[in-house]
Order: C-alpha cells, then sequence, then structure tokens
C-alpha cells in the first residue's frame, strides 16, 4: 500500500521468502497489517532538495557517459533591431 508505514515496534505479520541461484541468501520481505498501518511521514525541504541533487548529478554522469555535454553554451542570438518588422499589425479585429 502507497503511503504507508508499520506502527512503531510493530512485528510482522508474516515472511514471505524466495530463493535465490548460486547459493546466494534467500531474498525475504516482511509482510505487515494494513489496518494497524499508519501514514508516512512527508518529506523535509532538505530531503527533497538532496534527492534533487543526486538524481541531477546521476544525469550528469549518463549523460557524460553517452557522449553529451551536460553543461552546454547557450546558443548566441542575433537582434536586428533596426530592421522593420516582417509584418503589420493592426490588432484584434473586432
Amino acid at each position: 500500500m502507497d503511503g504507508m508505514r508499520p506502527r512503531n515496534r510493530n512485528e510482522p505479520a508474516a515472511q514471505a521468502i524466495r530463493p535465490r541461484r548460486g547459493g546466494r541468501d534467500p531474498l525475504s520481505a516482511h509482510l505487515y497489517r494494513v489496518e494497524e498501518a499508519v501514514a508516512k511521514r512527508p518529506a523535509t525541504p532538505a530531503q527533497l532538495a538532496a534527492v534533487a541533487r543526486a538524481t541531477r548529478a546521476r544525469q550528469e554522469l549518463a549523460m557524460l557517459r553517452h557522449g553529451v555535454d551536460p553543461h552546454p553554451e547557450p546558443p548566441e542570438i542575433e537582434h536586428d533591431h533596426d530592421r522593420e518588422p516582417a509584418w503589420e499589425w493592426d490588432g484584434f479585429e473586432r
């Protein structure tokens, strides 16, 4: 159930165990009762900012791996302020 967590010091109601190949330890998951669950605490602004920074760093590394500059220089835009506009504007017709 999304947005829920087990109550403090709540004992698991069950445990699901799944074997793995290669002699590794089995995967296990503790299962809790939905009726006893409480809402998750919201993330603080500092936590959200830290996640945003980590995500950006991960994206930049992926861009570098693929040969893309993560900080490209913006292209220069030439403005010709002395030229007349290419159209006439009379406002909205009513």
